[in-house]
């Protein structure tokens, strides 16, 4: 049996639509939460805000995130080489495990 063209618009259509509606009511829950949690801290809530709002006004966004780009980027090296530098070390233990069991008979 096959499957005609607008039957497989169809399908996608309705798949579509359904993870929209998924989407729609997960956003719809996490927007309810914040505002039950805005409603029980109101002063942290404004304190993050304002915070927020003098930094991206003092800062520009641009200059933040060249900042932070400019950290991440000196830091991934040195984390790259101390992760090799772990693994060579965990494979050079393991081969030495592995020498001292092997057992010869004479």
């Amino acid at each position: 049996m096959e499957i005609s063209q607008d039957d497989r618009l169809l399908i996608s259509e309705q798949t579509r639509e359904a993870g929209d509606v998924h989407w729609k009511s997960k956003l719809e829950d996490y927007l309810r939460e914040l505002k039950k949690e805005v409603g029980e801290q109101p002063f942290l809530c404004l304190a993050i805000a304002f915070l927020t709002g003098l930094i991206s006004h003092t800062f520009p966004a641009r200059f933040l995130f060249r900042v932070l780009a400019r950290l991440v980027s000196w830091s991934v090296g040195p984390a790259i080489l101390l992760l090799g530098i772990f693994k060579l070390s965990e494979l050079l233990t393991k081969l030495k495990r592995d020498e001292s069991t092997v057992l010869q008979h004479p």
